[in-house]
């Protein structure tokens, strides 16, 4: 009786560190996924800013670009 409750108890704890890796890699995975989502808005917002500023009348387009690179 002792033998199998030390059994199933291994099997147990094994399947919940199994569970939590699954969990962890899981989440890992979302928050990579949410950082390049994050990132890849950054770039289009920057991008869609030089392309404003490049065309703008107000600034000289040769001026605004060479500004900003």
């Amino acid at each position: 009786m002792l033998t199998h409750f030390s059994i199933r108890l291994i099997a147990d704890t094994d399947a919940d560190a199994a569970l939590m890796f699954v969990r962890v890699r899981s989440v890992f995975h979302a928050s990579a996924a949410l950082l390049l989502i994050v990132s890849r808005v950054v770039l289009l917002h920057c991008a869609a800013r030089r392309l404003w500023f490049c065309a703008s009348a107000a600034v000289p387009s040769v001026t605004a670009c060479e500004a900003i690179s």
